[in-house]
């Protein structure tokens, strides 16, 4: 948890900042999205530069992982 993101949508420049985090913490208007949340779903087990598919109502969209900004177990940290 904690983990801070940038994906990238695949077909347009098109870019998400966030952090995961819990269900209770989460607050979309701070970027800090719910593990639960589709997009939390989607992200877990991806690795930098890893691809993958939302669905929406308007069709699927595709993103990969740009960037991993901080992982809290990556930097030692198991307190956050």
């Amino acid at each position: 948890m904690n983990s801070r993101l940038k994906l990238r949508q695949l077909r347009s420049d098109e870019e998400l900042h966030f952090t995961l985090v819990y269900p209770s913490a989460a607050d979309a208007a701070l970027g800090r999205l719910s593990v639960l949340s589709p997009v939390g779903v989607a992200v877990l087990g991806c690795c930098l530069g890893d691809q993958f598919q939302l669905g929406h109502p308007a069709g699927v969209t595709s993103y990969w992982v740009e960037a991993i900004m901080h992982q809290p177990e990556a930097a030692g940290d198991w307190v956050s």
